[in-house]
């Protein structure tokens, strides 16, 4: 492999993700020593819209709010409901991170319809009306949300129009410190939630790559470093102590996805998955003839 051929190769690792704000995730603790709590064998995560502070979940056999930081826990393998009173948000398979798009089926990125309606009415009821410092439900909020409910399946422009939804968001603000209120707007929550689920990739990755004209043996490895604004990688080749270090503005369409041209001329596609592991093709800069292409693959550390 040339200085050439490394630096392009890089240069595709090092965008692949591009991140606008940095979020603290956590990890699994499937090893039977919860983390921060739970019983044994089970996980922790975190639901985010701003972290989620008070939001009932159930499922597995683990219940309870979730904290300040937005965490709860789970058993891998069974789905949780999240709620607020009688107010079901949604349910879905549990990852380490959760946001209102891993509680819609199908869904992928904050332009769903349902939800949107799910990030108003979560960024609605926030005692404090201020989402900068997170997104507290206070016990008051969900006393006053005991058996009400509210259909977050319908079209986003008709969401606030809705009386019952009307009914239930003016009973539960006002039981808020910043008082009663009507929903967030459809631009504002949408606007909100992306930056918080692009920020949600944010983190360390590594992996391996390999060449089409050697697909059972991996070349080499990788490593990224996510941050706001700037991705750091480092690459290194199969049986060389040689390691080349970038940094590289980079960009990515939700749900992690990956289909970037870099200034080499080296492209990658491919995939970040909520469980945050990577997978996709690489194609190597010009000059023409140059045919190094491969896949690589890898998770965050």
């Amino acid at each position: 492999m040339t200085l050439d051929q490394k630096t392009g190769r890089c240069f595709l690792a090092s965008v692949l993700v591009f991140a606008t704000a940095s979020v603290t995730g956590c990890g699994d603790s499937d090893n039977g020593n919860p983390v921060g709590g739970g019983t044994p064998g089970s996980s922790q995560g975190v639901f985010l819209d701003s972290a989620v502070e008070g939001l009932t979940f159930a499922g597995g056999g683990e219940t309870g709010e979730t904290d300040a930081q937005g965490m709860f826990t789970y058993r891998s393998g069974s789905s949780v409901e999240f709620s607020v009173g009688g107010i079901v948000i949604g349910s879905g398979q549990p990852f380490a991170i959760m946001t209102p798009v891993e509680v819609v089926p199908g869904a992928t990125n904050e332009l769903d319809d349902t939800v949107t309606n799910i990030a108003r009415f979560l960024q609605t009821v926030d005692d404090d009306d201020d989402l900068s410092n997170g997104i507290a439900i206070t016990q008051a909020v969900r006393n006053a949300a005991a058996g009400r409910s509210i259909d977050f399946g319908q079209a986003a422009s008709t969401f606030d129009t809705d009386t019952n939804v009307q009914s239930v968001v003016s009973d539960l603000t006002s039981q808020t410190t910043a008082g009663m209120r009507a929903l967030v707007s459809i631009q504002d929550a949408r606007d909100h939630l992306n930056t918080t689920l692009l920020a949600s990739y944010d983190g360390s990755y590594q992996g391996t790559y390999s060449l089409d004209q050697d697909p059972n043996s991996a070349v080499g490895t990788w490593h990224i470093t996510v941050a706001p604004g700037a991705v750091g990688c480092t690459f290194s080749q199969s049986g060389s102590t040689t390691v080349s270090s970038f940094i590289l503005n980079g960009t990515m369409t939700l749900p992690g996805i990956l289909d970037v041209a870099t200034p080499g001329g080296a492209f990658i596609y491919g995939t970040i998955a909520r469980d945050g592991s990577v997978t996709g093709r690489w194609y190597g800069p010009p000059p023409p003839g140059l045919s190094d292409s491969g896949e690589f693959k890898g998770s965050k550390m």
